[in-house]
């Protein structure tokens, strides 16, 4: 089975996870979202796994997770928790469990129902205390930041120290407030949102773009620098690949960080879901290209950038053609840090603080120093209500 298989077939097991959960396909939602289960980790992507799925929907309670033959229990699932993040607490759900004693879709779903509306109503309680945030914050000189240690956006550099655009903005926009102390949380992309909505860290810096579909989860400040899309490839772009309609109109697998804005630009310019691969992080992603289970990667301008300096045996591709939205315009993207919603106190500080970083030049000089120019400042005028939209 080829890699472009073997990720279209954990796809589809997890699509079916998810609807058995949620009841209807495509019902994703913070408590259901299936990329926080941890399903991979004893199951293998090349194994005929959707018998798992079958076994809880057409057996009866007594044969429910056994093997496909019927000998026994299958112990694979019991691997098979999802951990459902709530403010405060992560809930972990053991789905494996629930499926292998036999309970039918319909009371895994209620227990979900249950969990959400617990979500909701602590999410409630939640609101009340958010707003203290920043008055703790202020209090303590410190916040919690999570990152998914990438450059240039937030890493951790070889002496231990937080570096990067995203959080030298943050540092510099917070030390007026009296917040000058940085604890870093290191977790992957894709859970970067969960993790700020179970209150792991108080703010994201981690380059994510402001997205209306993010907006509904989470609180931007305005954006504090402006992003195109770029292309990594094997030295000599054998497969000439300089835009998502190229790798759409051949064969070519396109690798993509989970989670990220070019997921959406690629199904959009019609590359099928199982010739798309799916990374938690940039190392994986670069092994995967350069052991040539993906034809290339897609990512911002700077992750391709410093991805190139990695190898000798890769390129960013130039010419690149952006990708352009349904109005005829390019997109861009705008990275921004992120704030719960219930923290709208704490993100109007930071984008006081922004402003005045923007005006005294010094936010120019932090881009500058990770390579970029004027020309990736974002325009004045654009605002993350007007991205929002």
């Amino acid at each position: 089975m080829s890699a472009s298989s073997d990720a279209s077939a954990m796809f589809s097991f997890k699509r079916e996870i998810l609807e058995l959960i949620s009841g209807s396909p495509g019902q994703e939602g913070i408590a259901l979202d299936i990329s926080f289960c941890s399903i991979s980790s004893s199951i293998a992507p090349n194994e005929p796994i959707p018998h798992v799925l079958k076994s809880a929907h057409g057996l009866p309670p007594s044969q429910r997770g056994r093997n496909p033959d019927g000998s026994g229990f299958d112990s694979r699932l019991t691997n098979l928790t999802c951990h459902i993040y709530l403010p405060y607490i992560i809930y972990p759900f053991d789905l494996g469990m629930a499926i292998g004693k036999g309970s039918d879709p319909v009371t895994i779903r209620g227990t979900f129902a249950a969990l959400v509306l617990l979500a909701s109503a602590f999410g409630g309680l939640s609101t009340a205390c958010a707003q203290d945030a920043l008055a703790q914050a202020r209090k303590a000189g410190k916040v919690t930041v999570g990152i998914f240690n990438q450059s240039p956006w937030g890493f951790i550099d070889a002496k231990g120290e937080v570096k990067g655009q995203a959080v030298d903005v943050l540092k510099a926009a917070f030390a007026p407030l009296g917040i000058t102390k940085i604890d870093a949380v290191v977790t992957e992309f894709g859970a970067l949102i969960p993790g700020l909505q179970a209150r792991r860290f108080d703010v994201v810096a981690a380059g994510l773009y402001i997205r209306p579909e993010r907006c509904k989860l989470v609180a931007f400040g305005n954006p504090d620098i402006k992003m195109g899309d770029a292309f990594l490839v094997p030295k000599g772009n054998a497969k000439s690949l300089h835009s998502y309609a190229d790798v759409a109109k051949s064969d070519a697998v396109l690798g993509v960080g989970k989670g990220s804005v070019e997921v959406q630009y690629a199904l959009d310019a019609g590359i099928p879901k199982n010739r798309l691969l799916q990374f938690p992080d940039t190392e994986s992603g670069l092994s995967a290209l350069l052991a040539g289970r993906v034809d290339a990667i897609a990512a911002t301008t700077a992750t391709v950038a410093a991805g190139a300096a990695t190898s000798d045996r890769l390129e960013r591709v130039l010419p690149f053609t952006q990708p352009v939205g349904a109005d005829g315009k390019v997109i861009y993207g705008y990275p921004a840090l992120a704030f719960r919603q219930a923290d709208s106190d704490f993100r109007d500080a930071y984008n006081v603080e922004l402003n005045k970083l923007r005006d005294s030049g010094k936010l120019l000089k932090i881009l500058q120093t990770y390579g970029f120019t004027e020309s990736e400042l974002p325009p004045a005028d654009v605002t993350a209500a007007d991205l929002c939209k």
